[in-house]
């Protein structure tokens, strides 16, 4: 089954979504602790490098798309989602699902 939370990205691709704009505060600090819990176990499982930026490649069309490995959706498209406060904890996401933040 694809989804279509980035339209032209979303093979071989994962959304998670958190409830709330984000856009004035972040997330609460159990739903941040969650999110990071299960990006880490992700990060594991699939063995990549969170920090790393990548050229994402579509299988099924070979559309192309320069992006972190944990990006928010505006990253692939023209959102404001994850909303401004929550896109600026990304770079510490990707720190501490890492072990370097």
């Amino acid at each position: 089954m694809t989804a279509f939370h980035v339209g032209g990205f979303n093979s071989g691709n994962l959304g998670i979504s958190l409830l709330g704009n984000l856009t004035d505060q972040g997330p609460t600090a159990a739903a941040r602790d969650a999110l990071t819990r299960l990006v880490k176990s992700l990060i594991d499982f699939h063995k990549v490098d969170p920090e790393a930026r990548i050229t994402y490649t579509n299988p099924l069309n070979g559309t192309k798309k320069e992006v972190y490995q944990i990006s928010g959706h505006r990253d692939w498209m023209a959102t404001e989602c994850p909303g401004g406060a929550m896109y600026a904890e990304l770079g510490a996401l990707r720190k501490a699902v890492a072990g370097t933040g």
